[in-house]
This record gives C-alpha cells, sequence and structure tokens, in this order.
C-alpha cells in the first residue's frame, strides 16, 4: 500500500549517496552533487511562484533518457516545471500514488 511521502523520506533517501548535498532553489529543497542537481522538492507551503503553481506537493526528478519513455506514459508522471524540457518529470506526493521504494528508485536513477 502506498503511503504519503514526507520530506524527511525524500532527504534521507537522497542524501545517503556520496558527495549528495542538499541546497535550496526558490525556496525548495535541491539536491546534488557538486553541481550536477538530481532532486528536488517542492512542499507543501513552498513560496509561491508562477512555475510552481499547478505541481502541488511533489518530487521532481532528472530521468534517464532510456526510462523517460515508460515515465512520459505512466500518468502519475508529466514533465517537471523545473527543466521538464531536459528530461525531469515530477510526481505529486499528497496522492499516495508513489511508496517509498519507488521514490527510492527514482532518486537512485537520478542521481
Amino acid at each position: 500500500m502506498a503511503i504519503r511521502l514526507d520530506l524527511a523520506a525524500i532527504r534521507a533517501a537522497c542524501l545517503r549517496f556520496p558527495e549528495a548535498e542538499e541546497a535550496e532553489l526558490q525556496g525548495r529543497p535541491l539536491f546534488r552533487v557538486r553541481r550536477r542537481r538530481f532532486a528536488l522538492v517542492n512542499p507543501s507551503g513552498a513560496p509561491d511562484r508562477p512555475r510552481w503553481r499547478d505541481a502541488g506537493p511533489s518530487l521532481h526528478v532528472a530521468t534517464d533518457p532510456a526510462e523517460r519513455e515508460a515515465l512520459r506514459h505512466d500518468p502519475r508522471f508529466r514533465p517537471s516545471p523545473h527543466h521538464g524540457g531536459r528530461g525531469w518529470m515530477a510526481v505529486r506526493l499528497d496522492t499516495g500514488a508513489l511508496d517509498a521504494r519507488e521514490m527510492a528508485e527514482l532518486v537512485e536513477a537520478a542521481y
């Protein structure tokens, strides 16, 4: 059964990788290795910005081109307002549609 994921679970999944660190982008937690970004969270209560208005509470990840097409066909995912044109995909966190295992796999692939 899927659970609603929170920032603490996503943070733990992202920061388990070597050299991963948390930064901030437009008031949102951003996870990166040096300058390369791999995950971003748009949490509830994040600063209002036009780009993010329709994203809701969501996880945004860089995707591998080999996996991107499959994610595009999964109705839970959509191009991220954060570099969707560069292969980033987003999934809502408030629907229970993503479980902790799937989240960890997405973050690992993005890393």
